[in-house]
């Protein structure tokens, strides 16, 4: 076969062309440092980075959702701190008022405490974390208690939104679900309104007999005698501290899998470059090595090109 002029041209533009291609991805790699940039530099290489990168981002998503969940379960769990502290104020109060040798006018200003913990009680079982009422459930956006005050004096204290309040969870895992919130009706009332199991209902009545110089007002002689109150409101607090313990469990137990996150992350990071990063040593080399095949083909190009004669005889 003969070889014309024009095949040895096109021949040439076509090694040229080959070797402007490979100077620019490698150039390219080494700019931004990573060798993947299309399907067709490495599918397989590809394919295992989408997978890394996959992962890594679902496990930042646990991480994200964990930091939620910890937040607010640290808030909450000081708020049942703040509650168990008016708790024990309120017991001292019942204990310092059966005592027969406290006068009526101590038993007034003691009942004038009971009351201030009571409206503290309140608030706190209203109590809000970035605008969402945290013991209300589902119900994130309603306030969960109402007491009623006539003439400055909390009278009853009752649930707002329909019993039971549901769960919060966030997913910390595949399929790993956590608990972020306590039900107020399961913390302040398990049993309903106005039992012995209702944080509100006893507090009130320990109020009630205070300002009743200590005896059981009318109507109550069998539930709200100091020492019936006294033993409903140890109750409570064991209960108050349950929670706390609950809190502090799933607390202990986001954070653990925070740390074994970060350790698995670091992981497929390192396998992640390892796959899709730019060794800069061996990409400098081969531009290198590429750049001066790329001038050696340019000059045996401009001794190919020089016209001769034979090129008009052809």
């Amino acid at each position: 076969m003969r070889i014309t002029n024009m095949m040895r041209v096109t021949d040439f533009l076509r090694h040229v062309e080959n070797r402007t291609s490979r100077l620019y991805d490698l150039q390219n790699q080494i700019a931004t440092g990573y060798r993947l940039h299309r399907p067709s530099d490495d599918p397989v290489s590809v394919h295992q980075a989408m997978l890394l990168s996959e992962q890594i981002s679902q496990n930042d998503q646990y991480a994200r959702n964990i930091d939620n969940g910890v937040s607010r379960l640290s808030y909450t769990e000081n708020i049942l701190t703040q509650i168990n502290d008016l708790i024990v104020e309120l017991d001292a109060l019942a204990l310092q008022g059966d005592n027969q040798t406290v006068n009526e006018e101590d038993l007034q200003a003691m009942a004038v405490q009971a009351e201030e913990i009571i409206q503290q009680l309140v608030s706190l079982s209203n109590s809000q974390y970035q605008g969402i009422f945290i013991f209300a459930g589902q119900w994130t956006m309603t306030m969960p208690f109402e007491d009623e005050q006539p003439g400055g004096v909390t009278t009853s204290v009752s649930l707002v939104p329909e019993s039971p309040l549901g769960e919060i969870f966030r997913e910390i895992g595949p399929g790993d679900m956590v608990s972020i919130n306590i039900q107020g009706d399961q913390l302040f009332m398990p049993d309903g309104e106005g039992e012995m199991t209702d944080l509100f209902w006893v507090a009130i009545g320990i109020r009630d007999t205070l300002n009743n110089g200590g005896e059981p007002p009318p109507g109550y002689e069998t539930t709200h005698e100091l020492p019936t109150l006294r033993d409903a409101l140890s109750d409570i607090r064991e209960r108050v501290s349950s929670f706390q313990s609950i809190v502090g469990a799933r607390v202990q137990r986001m954070e653990n899998v925070t740390n074994q996150l970060l350790g698995t992350n670091l992981t497929l990071t390192d396998a992640l470059s390892t796959v899709e990063d730019t060794d800069i040593v061996e990409a400098a080399m081969n531009l290198q090595m590429d750049q001066a095949a790329y001038q050696a083909t340019l000059n045996v190009g401009a001794m190919i090109m020089q016209p001769s004669l034979l090129d008009y005889l052809a």
